[in-house]
């Protein structure tokens, strides 16, 4: 299995691709002289990312919207902050549909109510302000979360109030035209909505909190189409006080996190559901003090959370990543920030599987609050004020509860006039990726692969404390070295080891190809003694093929034909090229049948006898183009002459032998062999009288046509009388022999079939 072109074809296998993960990412800070928070995040297209969020820095007495937007560097390409004279506008929906980046949230600048839910829309590239819409009802209307439909289009949900709190939803086309609005909810109880997932479907997941259920608030989730009409609904909750924040979509159903009280802390909450909202499992993370979650990204087939926890980490409160397997399970765990406050309000993942968590920091920054944004490698590590920590994990136990929503159109939009200016933040780094000294390194046990085989790795990095392996970006289970890897599938994979300290990781990948385990047809699995095995090989890309009978090479080619030896099993093997693999199927010769009959000839009829072995099936030609498949047939010849009669039989594996012998028949006859018997009327049309001997006892009557078929079955009489009928009223017309066997004798005649 060292074949030179492969070995040509996998010189990259020697050759590892070195990259120190942490100098791809990064701590900043963006902010002024205030307070300054960030709380959505969400990817465009061309590599960048929006940012929405609020600021203080440039009133210093009431909060306005903040917009920015960042390289995959988190440099800064602009920042725009807008708003009314005197009062508060706060961004807590960001989203990115085309060209466009759309920010929502809410404001109490004077419009339909006292608190409005607004939209705004910049251009992605100049940040410019296209557009802006408020939207509510008469007393109060807050928006808490922006989605992007499959269609382009937008979603918005929060909460309003007029008679009492219900949840509030919108959908508005890219040029921010409101398409529809509903308020649900129940009469005098309290539903915020906080999160707003658009799904696969078109239709929308909205999650919020509801004062329906067993106390304190409750998790409610409501599934509605593109139309807004809802779909079904679910409450979820405790005794205590349980918020759902984000949620992605997956196949089958939906991952939610948010926070519930437990022991009169946070803990944050995962939650997985069916595509019907039905509870599959929730589990609870926390320890002795506050730990929420707020924001879930999915991928290589993992969970992502963030939030903020006050149990782990170097300040009264951390940012915090962890990840979680398709069950829930704590993979690993990180916390991020410095001595003073970081919360991760929001999650997203780039293309290369870095980890991007923005919210706010208090630790460092130009003022007291600075929008905070990190860029962490796909295991976490940023290197610098992070902390790898175990998050306790517990099954959390939720009960369900029922209940009615109504639903009603409501809503109002008006155009606003703001005026949007530029936002002059600085940029602050928490620290630099400082120097690493840790070189992550391997050795691969072979050059050469095959589907199947075992490949050794082993490390030999230096300076490092752990290790993990990865095969084409997906971690392997288990920290084994040497680490064996059995591979099954085929093509070219790269295996990357991450050699870590603790405070800083480096990554080598090396590349590889595998060929895919040779397969090939067979004529058959089971053979007959003395059949030839046709193989041909079904491996695409071979160029030859080497084909070999118990370890021994007996022909070459792309398809071949192997003789057995004889009765017995064999291994038949293929070696292909130029890949040198070779798979191996075993075969089975079985003996052949043996085919014997006598024969009784009498005037034209002949009766044959089958005397053959291990026959199920037979196949009898009378030399004059008659045939039959019975296993003892008789025949009538036409005329009298000497015929080959032969006989084929097939056992139950398929296999045949044949056999042949000489038949003479003589002058056809009738056979008065019983006195006494008379046919009337002949010729017949319906009945035919057969009269017998008085008290013949037994007799066996056949009947058949002159080519030798018996054309009724063979019935048996006890003749007390001196007459039995034969209806012949099935039978077309024609010449037919009539056969008569007792123990006095037999008797054969002709009659004619009108």
């Amino acid at each position: 299995m060292k074949d030179k072109l492969f070995l040509l074809l996998l010189l990259p296998c020697f050759f590892g691709f070195h990259s120190h993960l942490l100098a791809q990412t990064f701590q900043h800070a963006y902010g002024a002289s205030a307070l300054d928070e960030g709380a959505g995040i969400a990817p465009a297209s061309n590599g960048s990312y929006a940012i929405g969020g609020a600021t203080e820095s440039f009133t210093l007495t009431h909060l306005e919207t903040t917009v920015m937007v960042v390289d995959s560097a988190g440099n800064l390409q602009w920042a725009r902050y807008s708003g009314t004279s005197n009062s508060d506008e706060e961004v807590t929906g960001i989203a990115v549909s085309g060209n466009g980046v759309f920010a929502a949230g809410g404001t109490d600048d004077p419009g339909p109510g006292q608190v409005n839910g607004f939209l705004q829309k910049y251009d992605l590239n100049t940040g410019n302000l296209l557009a802006t819409r408020s939207t509510g009802i008469a007393q109060f209307a807050q928006i808490n979360d922006l989605d992007v439909a499959p269609n382009g289009q937008l979603y918005a949900t929060g909460f309003s109030f007029q008679n009492a709190t219900d949840i509030f939803v919108t959908k508005w086309d890219t040029n921010l035209n409101l398409l529809w609005g509903r308020t649900i909810g129940s009469s005098n109880d309290a539903e915020l909505a906080f999160d707003a997932l658009a799904t696969s479907d078109g239709g929308l997941l909205v999650l919020g909190i509801t004062s329906l259920g067993l106390g304190g608030d409750d998790i409610v989730i409501h599934k509605l189409d593109s139309s807004g009409n809802s779909q079904w609904n679910r409450i979820y909750g405790t005794p205590n006080t349980d918020i759902l924040t984000d949620a992605i979509e997956i196949p089958n159903g939906y991952i939610l996190v948010g926070q519930s009280n437990i022991n009169n802390n946070d803990d944050a909450i995962v939650l997985r559901i069916d595509t019907s909202g039905t509870l599959i499992w929730a589990r609870s993370y926390g320890g002795g003090s506050d730990d929420d979650a707020f924001g879930i990204e999915n991928a290589s087939g993992n969970y992502f959370v963030c939030g903020n926890t006050s149990s782990f980490g170097q300040g009264s409160a951390d940012g915090y990543i962890m990840q979680l397997d398709t069950n829930g399970n704590v993979l690993s765990a990180n916390a991020y920030g410095s001595t003073g406050d970081e919360f991760l309000l929001d999650l997203t993942i780039d293309p290369a599987g870095f980890l991007i968590g923005l919210g706010f920091t208090t630790s460092f920054g130009a003022g007291s609050d600075d929008i905070y944004l990190l860029k962490a490698s796909p295991n976490g590590f940023v290197g610098c004020n992070d902390s790898s920590f175990a998050m306790p994990s517990a099954v959390f136990s939720l009960t369900p509860t029922t209940a009615t929503f109504a639903t009603a159109s409501a809503g109002t939009t008006l155009t606003r006039t703001w005026a949007s200016t530029n936002a002059p933040f600085q940029i602050n780094s928490l620290c630099g990726p400082p120097p690493c000294s840790v070189t992550a390194a391997a050795t691969l046990s072979g050059d050469t692969l095959c589907a199947g085989d075992t490949l050794i790795v082993t490390d030999v990095s230096t300076g490092n404390t752990t290790r993990t392996w990865l095969i084409n970006g997906m971690p392997l289970t288990g920290n084994l070295n040497p680490f064996p890897i059995v591979q099954l599938a085929s093509g070219q994979f790269t295996l990357s080891i991450i050699a870590s300290n603790g405070n800083c990781s480096d990554t080598t990948d090396y590349v590889y190809n595998v060929f895919p385990a040779p397969t090939f047809n067979r004529s058959s699995d089971t053979l007959c003694d003395g059949d030839v095995l046709q193989v041909f090989n079904t491996t695409p890309g071979a160029s030859g093929a080497t084909w070999f009978l118990n370890g021994s090479n007996v022909a070459s080619g792309l398809s071949a034909s192997i003789p057995l030896p004889g009765v017995g099993t064999y291994a038949i093997g293929m070696e292909l090229m130029p890949s040198n693999c070779r798979s191996e199927e075993n075969v089975t010769v079985v003996p052949n049948p043996t085919a014997n009959f006598s024969f009784l000839p009498n005037g034209l009829l002949v009766d044959f006898t089958d005397l053959s072995t291990s026959a199920v099936s037979y196949f009898w030609e009378f030399g004059d183009g008659g045939t039959s498949t019975q296993t003892n047939p008789s025949y009538i010849y036409l005329s009298p002459s000497t015929y080959t009669a032969c006989l084929t039989v097939t056992d139950s594996n398929g296999c045949q032998d044949s056999t042949c012998q000489s038949v003479t028949t003589t002058v056809s006859r009738d056979e008065p062999g019983l006195p006494g018997v008379q046919l009337s009327p002949n010729p017949v049309r319906d009945q035919l009288r057969i009269t017998l001997p008085p008290d013949l006892g037994p007799v066996e009557i056949e009947l058949y046509d002159l080519k030798g078929r018996q054309v009724q079955p063979k019935r048996q009489e006890l003749v007390r009388g001196n007459s039995t009928l034969l209806d012949t009223r099935d039978l077309a017309s024609g010449l037919y022999l009539i056969r008569l066997r007792s123990t006095s004798g037999q008797h054969q005649q002709r009659f004619l079939r009108e």
